[in-house]
This record gives structure tokens, C-alpha cells and sequence, in this order.
């Protein structure tokens, strides 16, 4: 999105690289590579500190630095990023085969629309990247129905199990703290959440997009 087209006539657009787009197919054992091109980030920094930051303290992608070449011509340095997939949550959950959804591109604020699980997988609020043909969203309806609707003491007793409590204020402080806005507390983009058990509206968040952190995202406080 803003990395692409801030990019404008520069050839250094950023790259998504799907081994499995026809096949199924991985370069050893990825299926998904993602090289962000640091437009607007003169110090090619930013994205890498912040996930490194991230990791200590979350579930967040790995990442790192290449040089890319196409026919023969120096595209630049990029930021490489894990793929938010069901590599990444072996390697972070016991489970792997729960449902991870993902905030759409106008961004997610986890409010009520209404009792039908419907009426969120339709809203483009919300996007299955995992289960996507089970297309099973009762759990979520759960977790949202019990952030909006419960009282105020249920909330207190209950809301362990819902959602991992020092997940959630970890990345709550972790945003505020690295003034990266372009998330859930902010735009409402760029955030991805993990339903490990599809029996139970437990759920977990994870970090993405960090390329305008540090106070990069306009409009940010």
C-alpha cells in the first residue's frame, strides 16, 4: 500500500514472493517471502530494530536484511519479513492448526456489528488466513460479543479466557512506546490475530507492518 506508492516512479517497489502461488512448492520450507523497500526510512532501520524489539517480548515475525538483483540490475537493500503463515506459528504455539485472522486494509477496531458471524466475515474488516474453507467464525463472534457486550465484573473474572492478558498489554505498550501507530491502536491496519484452539474464542495477537514505527505514521500523537 503506502510503501508502494510513495515508492512512485522509483523501481524500488517491495516484493512478494509466493513459491506456493501454483504449487505447492517452498524455498526451504518457506512459502512466502516479503522484501519491504524502506521507502520513507532513509536509515533502512526502523522495521528491522522494531521486530527484533517485537520478538523479545511477542509473537513477531523474523527479520533481515537482502541486496535484491533483477536481470542483472541492482534493485537495492530490503528488509526481508517472515510471513505471518502456519510456518510461523509452529514455531511460536504448540498448535498450529488454529485460525489466524488478519486486520483488513482499512483497518479493524474489534467492535459489534451484530450476533452474526456473517456479518464479520463479510465486513473486509477481517480477513481468515488460515481454515479458510472451514470458514468457521463462531469463536471470533464469541471474543467480540464478550469484549463489547459483557459487564464490567464479568469482564474483570473472565477475560483470561477470551484473550492472553500480558500478550495483549505487551503490544499495546509495545506500539506506545515505539510510537507505531499504523496498528491496532492507530489506523486499526497491520495487525494479525491468533485463534489457537477453533473450540474456543481464545485468542492471541501478533505484530505486523512495523516499517512506520517510530513515529513515522502520519497524524500520530
Amino acid at each position: 500500500n503506502s510503501s508502494y506508492t510513495l515508492a512512485g516512479n522509483n523501481p524500488k517497489k517491495p516484493f512478494k514472493i509466493k513459491f506456493n502461488e501454483f504449487k505447492d512448492l517452498t524455498y526451504r520450507s518457506i512459502k512466502v517471502l516479503n522484501f519491504s523497500n524502506g521507502i520513507g526510512d532513509p536509515t533502512m532501520m526502523r522495521e528491522h530494530i522494531s521486530y527484533a524489539i517485537a520478538r523479545k517480548y511477542l509473537p513477531a515475525p523474523r527479520s533481515s536484511f537482502a541486496h535484491i538483483t533483477a536481470d542483472g540490475a541492482s534493485m537495492g537493500l530490503y528488509t526481508q519479513v517472515e510471513q505471518a503463515d502456519k510456518t510461523f506459528l509452529k514455531r511460536w504455539f504448540e498448535n498450529a492448526k488454529g485460525t489466524l485472522f488478519k486486520a483488513g486494509d482499512d483497518g479493524a477496531t474489534l467492535g459489534w456489528i451484530d450476533d452474526k458471524a456473517s456479518s464479520y466475515a463479510s465486513s473486509g474488516d477481517y480477513e481468515l488466513k488460515t481454515n479458510e474453507k472451514s470458514e468457521d467464525w463462531s469463536g471470533f463472534l464469541e471474543f467480540v460479543d464478550f469484549l463489547n457486550r459483557s459487564t464490567d465484573d464479568a469482564f474483570c473474572t473472565d477475560r483470561s479466557k477470551y484473550f492472553e492478558e500480558v500478550n495483549v498489554a505487551k503490544f499495546l505498550a509495545f506500539n506506545t512506546v515505539l510510537s507505531n501507530f499504523d496498528s491496532y491502536n492507530g489506523s486499526g491496519r497491520n495487525w494479525y490475530m491468533y485463534q489457537r484452539d477453533t473450540a474456543a474464542p481464545f485468542m492471541s495477537i501478533i505484530p505486523w507492518d512495523l516499517n512506520l514505527s517510530f513515529g513515522a505514521y502520519g497524524g500520530a500523537s
